[in-house]
């Protein structure tokens, strides 16, 4: 049988690094007697990354207060945060105030937050707007944000659209076709799906499975997906099985629509 410890220690390292770690950073930075910019940024980013977007924009007035004042990458952590909590009047508001209030220009990194919070809520006109008044570079980030909403969404034509950018900046990448022919899939677009899989084999592209490394009893575990070269594969799938059945009697149900 696996030992108990490989999935107590694989599930427990994902929670460290999800909370425990946030924690105690936010911890540390919160206790430096004086804080700059960066610190207080880093903080805002921490809160924004784990969800707790309401958390981060709380500390925005306190930094000012404090005499700080924003640079950059402090609203690039605010509207992080605001893109993965909903916060689509604030993050707009931020937008807004970097400009007007501390006259600093947007760069990409900036609009690819702004296109991921607008395109989280469905705003998907609203963003694709954004990028067609924006006078920066684009790069495949800030596609990549609208592609990826597009998906959420459904909406194949803006995807077609984002993904001709994409293949633009990255012809080789073969996510953006696999993640095409998975949209067009969704939408019942079989042919479209073929063009795009045949595509893909004529260009001799392929994507490589991704891995993953677990640590027990003071050996690295090493995982792909549909892998059965480990000598406790058969207790693993068993075990996956069971946590599945456990997941979808809880009311889970996965989101197979960017499955290659």
């Amino acid at each position: 049988a696996v030992p108990s410890s490989v999935f107590g220690r694989s599930t427990g390292s994902l929670e460290l690094t999800k909370g425990e770690i946030c924690s105690r950073f936010l911890y540390c930075a919160g206790s430096c007697t004086h804080k700059n910019v960066v610190s207080w940024s880093a903080m805002i980013a921490a809160y924004g990354c784990h969800g707790r977007g309401q958390e981060a924009l709380e500390l925005f007035p306190m930094m000012l207060r404090s005499g700080i004042a924003p640079n950059r990458i402090t609203f690039v952590s605010l509207l992080y945060a605001c893109s993965h909590s909903g916060l689509v009047g604030e993050g707009l508001q931020f937008f807004s105030l970097m400009r007007e209030g501390y006259c600093l220009m947007p760069d990409v990194k900036h609009y690819t937050c702004m296109v991921d919070l607008l395109g989280r809520a469905g705003k998907l006109d609203e963003a694709l707007n954004l990028i067609e008044k924006m006078t920066v570079e684009k790069d495949e980030g800030l596609w990549g944000a609208l592609f990826g909403a597009c998906r959420i969404h459904g909406n194949v034509e803006l995807a077609e659209k984002a993904a001709r950018s994409l293949l633009e900046l990255q012809p080789q990448n073969p996510g953006h076709y696999v993640l095409l022919s998975n949209i067009y899939a969704k939408a019942g677009r079989w042919e479209d799906m073929a063009k795009i899989r045949e595509l893909m084999t004529h260009r001799r592209l392929k994507k490589i499975p991704g891995w993953t490394w677990i640590e027990a009893d003071n050996k690295i575990h090493q995982f792909s997906v549909g892998d059965h070269t480990h000598p406790w594969s058969k207790e693993i799938y068993e075990k996956l099985k069971s946590l599945s059945e456990e997941l979808e009697l809880a009311g889970y149900v996965p989101d197979t629509n960017c499955v290659a």
